[in-house]
């Protein structure tokens, strides 16, 4: 995760999970609207679930969507500072919907239906 703040351009990188609930703390003292984040394979559901928690808004986007952004903007270069930096302009620019993600008695409910489906499933091809 990559926290970069445009009103001073200052910049933190990789925020580790240990570090997430200081990190909110800090972010608590800004007048965040919103916090867009790149999905990342399931990486950044911690960062995010524990942003929403605390009343942000966030916006989980495609990877592709910021780099083809970037690229428009003229940044053709990627590093960390460069992504941060394009991720904050992309969410002033482009406003993404804000993302909701269940809370986590839901997620163990939708991971329990899921794997009661692919039971079932299994059962009735046992069967046939």
């Amino acid at each position: 995760m990559f926290i970069f703040d445009q009103a001073v351009s200052s910049f933190k990188s990789k925020i580790k999970s240990a570090e997430c609930i200081e990190l909110i703390e800090q972010l608590k003292s800004f007048k965040i609207h919103q916090v867009i984040l790149e999905a990342t394979g399931g990486l950044e559901l911690e960062a995010a679930q524990a942003l929403q928690e605390q009343g942000f808004a966030i916006s989980i986007i495609n990877p592709r969507q910021a780099r083809d952004f970037a690229k428009a903007s003229g940044k053709l270069a990627k590093t960390d500072r460069i992504d941060a930096a394009v991720l904050a302009h992309f969410g002033q620019a482009m406003q993404p919907a804000i993302t909701v993600l269940a809370s986590v008695n839901e997620q163990a409910l939708q991971e329990a239906v899921t794997r009661r489906r692919q039971l079932v499933e299994m059962l009735t091809a046992e069967k046939e």
